[in-house]
């Protein structure tokens, strides 16, 4: 479809699978380059900065979905992604939500050798001369950081934890303007002290208006056994009050499993393990993918113009459903077109530099758009633009 209205109207087109590109030295030649489908790592090392280039000195770029396309395909925090007008993220990230991430900073994240907690003097020697990759608890910043860096638009708390809770990042909706605040934030978690989850947990829900989200969400690690024990059934219960899902991660041989196992399970939310620090990550993310879905939609969902854009205009007909898209989320100077009933941008435009790009988070094969691919108005639309 594409293809046949790019010659009816008179374009001339060069078609590239992933390899091919890698013989392209520069791009100057073309006035748009169109990406379908295309999985990051396919692509040629640094092309997406040749990219960025070509569109800030002048040039075109369309992008569009499938299963391989924005995060799902490895786009997430790259040159192209600066180029386009919505964030990829990897994950459909719910925008009425609260995500409190709270983390164990007790003296054993540093060292699970005892012998280093109590001499000030051995212990300045291990951080000296010890690799941070060995420390759980700079594993577990550094974890935390990585998800916050996909959680644009969603609101996010950072607190930590020994004896007392303490707040990294105030409950605050994350931005490109926030972000480094955020990050910085994270970095100032020291560890030391022992393990108390009563004073963590409600330090977290203190944060919290009543009512103000549809959904409340607590990610939790630790890596030992807390001193107030006896506290966490009342603490289940103020949870499960809230209705707030506790989802946890136990970190070395050493966190109390089955604890942490039914803290998660009483409160609606999951539980995961992570044996060593190298596997602490991984633990992360599979939390994460508890909380959101993947950033692949894939049900038949309604499709509306929006009110006040200027790119096409709008005719006086009803736009057909879409089967799916990649969920995106899109960036304050962008110009939306067509979305979903759910808000989530299907066609969306800027400018970018000199240049101009735009996307269409659905495919062109016909499986998830094959409501527009065969409608006998598409290209009426698509000639229609003003």
């Amino acid at each position: 479809m594409l293809f046949r209205s790019l010659s009816e109207r008179g374009y001339q087109f060069e078609i590239k699978d992933p390899e091919q590109i890698h013989a392209l030295k520069d791009l100057n030649p073309f006035a748009a380059i169109l990406i379908h489908d295309v999985p990051f790592e396919s692509l040629p090392k640094g092309f997406d900065a040749k990219i960025e280039e070509f569109v800030s000195d002048g040039g075109g770029l369309g992008f569009f979905g499938g299963r391989n396309s924005f995060g799902p395909g490895g786009y997430h925090r790259t040159p192209i992604e600066d180029v386009l007008p919505i964030f990829m993220p990897p994950r459909s990230y719910k925008k009425s939500i609260a995500l409190l991430f709270v983390i164990d900073s007790s003296a054993s994240m540093i060292t699970s050798d005892q012998s280093l907690w109590y001499d000030p003097a051995k212990l300045k020697q291990f951080l000296r001369t010890a690799s941070p990759s060995s420390m759980p608890i700079h594993e577990a910043k550094q974890s935390t950081k990585r998800l916050i860096a996909e959680l644009i638009g969603v609101d996010v708390a950072v607190i930590y934890f020994n004896n007392r809770a303490m707040l990294a990042t105030p409950l605050q909706t994350v931005s490109a303007e926030n972000f480094n605040s955020i990050l910085s934030g994270i970095d100032t978690i020291k560890a030391s002290g022992g393990t108390e989850f009563y004073p963590a947990v409600k330090g977290a829900m203190s944060l919290l208006m009543p009512e103000a989200y549809n959904e409340i969400r607590m990610l939790f690690l630790s890596d030992g056994t807390p001193n107030d024990i006896d506290k966490i059934p009342a603490l289940i219960k103020e949870l499960r009050k809230a209705k707030i899902q506790l989802s946890t991660i136990a970190f070395g041989r050493s966190a109390d499993v089955q604890l942490l196992k039914r803290m998660a399970e009483e409160t609606g939310g999951q539980a995961f393990q992570a044996k060593q620090v190298s596997m602490i990550n991984l633990a992360f993310q599979d939390a994460m993918e508890s909380v959101f879905g993947p950033a692949i939609v894939e049900d038949l969902r309604p499709v509306s113009w929006v009110k006040n854009q200027t790119f096409l205009k709008e005719m006086d007909f009803s736009l057909p459903d879409i089967h799916g898209f990649v969920s995106t989320t899109p960036k304050k100077r962008s110009q939306l077109v067509w979305v979903s009933a759910s808000g989530d941008p299907l066609f969306a435009t800027w400018s970018f530099g000199l240049g101009k790009s735009f996307v269409w988070t659905s495919d062109l094969t016909g499986q998830w758009s094959k409501n527009y691919l065969n409608w006998d108005r598409f290209r009426l639309l698509l000639n229609s633009r003003s």
